[in-house]
Formats: structure tokens, sequence, C-alpha cells
């Protein structure tokens, strides 16, 4: 996106405008004012992930500050009152790096343009390479060869330019072209890369909010492609089945950093999942959400 992003934003998502204008004022204004603005694409997309939550405090009816300024200089993204409590919580965003999106473009072409290749294989092409530098047209010429060579048999593997790996699957007598899939280097997002965001939030807070005892919860938006299950940070951070139906005590227990965190809220594909940290006396009932609060319905 160059240029004015939100107008560029409002052509993809025709619907935006009218989700602005259902947003409560001044937050509203805030908002619009803030996009308006915003030049850079990364700042852009972290903005709509923040108005994103704030659509979710719109539907539990909750009156909310954006960006409010509060001691020591500081500007948390959301302040509201929650149990007859002040509450200010940040937001971020995890997705995959543009780069990473572009290596997928990357082999769709190429397994669109080994498609045409006359011999009846079920190929799987994976990237192993960190990113990828490949011509198609090169790619598709070099891997083409091999694909028709009389050397190769059922299962045979083939790695190009240490970039890709293509393994014969099997063999088919329906179809006598090439068909695929295919498989980038794709991150996922693992859960200690958030608690580390986490706990960096919470030094930064700590004066201003943790040691007054106010509380304070961190919301994450992961977005569609980074491909990674919301219940993978409930078992992170609250615990993990394990074997004699017993758990096994995730970092909400182990790490005291995270004493000061009321709890997470996790945005992913259209739904709400809320984690309440038992190690934390404030608890916080989310009424559209998924939630997690403590195992065996005591704290440990």
């Amino acid at each position: 996106m160059k240029g004015d992003l939100l107008t560029k934003y409002f052509e993809y998502h025709p619907d935006f405008e009218l989700e602005l204008n259902l947003i409560q004022e001044p937050n509203r204004k805030k908002f619009k004012k803030k996009l308006h603005k915003e030049t850079q694409k990364a700042n852009f997309l972290s903005t709509i992930s923040e108005f994103k939550f704030a659509k979710f405090l719109e539907l539990e009816n909750l009156e909310y500050t954006y960006e409010p300024k509060i001691a020591q200089n500081k500007t948390p993204d959301f302040g509201l009152e929650i149990n007859n409590s002040n509450t200010f919580f940040d937001v971020k965003r995890f997705n995959i790096s543009d780069n990473d999106k572009e290596d997928g473009y990357i082999l769709s072409d190429l397994c669109n343009e080994l498609e045409l290749i006359k011999k009846p294989y079920a190929i799987d092409v994976q990237q192993i390479s960190k990113s990828l530098e490949i011509d198609v047209d090169l790619a598709k010429q070099e891997i083409e060869k091999w694909l028709l060579s009389d050397e190769i048999t059922p299962y045979s593997s083939y790695i190009y330019d240490d970039q890709l790996q293509i393994d014969i699957i099997g063999v088919h007598d329906s179809c006598e072209n090439i068909i695929f899939m295919f498989t980038p280097n794709t991150p996922k997002i693992h859960p200690s890369k958030i608690k580390s965001d986490i706990i960096k939030k919470l030094e930064s807070y700590n004066e201003a909010i943790i040691e007054s005892n106010i509380p304070f919860f961190v919301a994450i938006d992961l977005t569609f492609d980074t491909l990674i299950d919301p219940r993978d940070y409930m078992y992170f951070f609250m615990a993990s089945p394990s074997i004699n139906n017993s758990y096994v005590l995730g970092e909400f227990y182990n790490d005291k950093k995270l004493n000061g965190l009321t709890g997470i809220l996790i945005s992913y594909n259209t739904k709400f999942y809320w984690i309440n940290n038992p190690r934390n006396s404030f608890e916080i009932c989310f009424k559209n959400t998924e939630t997690e609060y403590k195992i065996n319905s005591h704290k440990i």
C-alpha cells in the first residue's frame, strides 16, 4: 500500500467506513485521524488491529477510551472500567512477513507451470530455504528435465538450487499431466515469541500500571496467515493435558514475570479467546469469548 492507505483500504473493504461510524465518540475521531495520517503500512495495519478490538469492546457494551494518557507519560492502546476498576490493555498484531507471502506466490506460480508437464506424476514441492530467490521459468526448465528423464522412478526426490525439494509421491492413471501440492516455508508464531513481547509490555508499564495493582492485559491479533490454533496459547500459558488425566502447568504458573498480567485476549479468524491469568487476583469475564480461567476450577 502506497499513497493514501485508508482510501486503498476502503476499496478492498467497502463496509469499513460504516464500521468506523459505529464506534463511540471521541474514539471514532481518533481512529479516523490516525488512519488518515498513517503512511507506513505496518503501522496502518497495527491500527486496524486496534480497531478490531475497539469493535469487540462495543460488542461487550463497555465504555472505553482509545489511547488514554496516564502516569509516566504512558499511552496504552485502551483504557476502560471493568468491575469498578480502571483497566488498561495494549494490542499486538502478529502476522507473517511480506517476504513470506511473496514466497507463497512464487511457489504457486512455479507449480502452475509444472502442471503443464506431460507426466502422470503427483509431486510435492517444498520450500527448504529460509526465503526464495528463483526465476520461475528457469526453475521450471530444470525441474522439467528431471521429471522427464529416464532415470527417475516413483518416489524419487530432487533438490533444486538448495531452495526447493520436489518429491514424486505417486503415479496416477487418470491424468496425463503433473498434479501437485506445495508447501512454503511459512513460519508459525510460537507462543514463546508472544510471551517475550508481553513481558516487554509489562516492563514498560510496570511503574505506571503494574506496581499500582491496576489491571492490565494484552490483546493479540493473530491474522489468518499465521496458521496457528489459538488453543495452543491456552495450553502454553495455562496447562497442557498429560497422562493420567493430569496437566503440565504452563507459563502463568512457571514465570513470575507474568504475575502482573490479568490475561490475554486473542482475536483470530473473527473469534475471540480470553485466557485469564490464575496467578493474578483480578478476573475478567467477557461475554463474547471462548474462555479459559483456571485448571479444575481452582487456583493452583
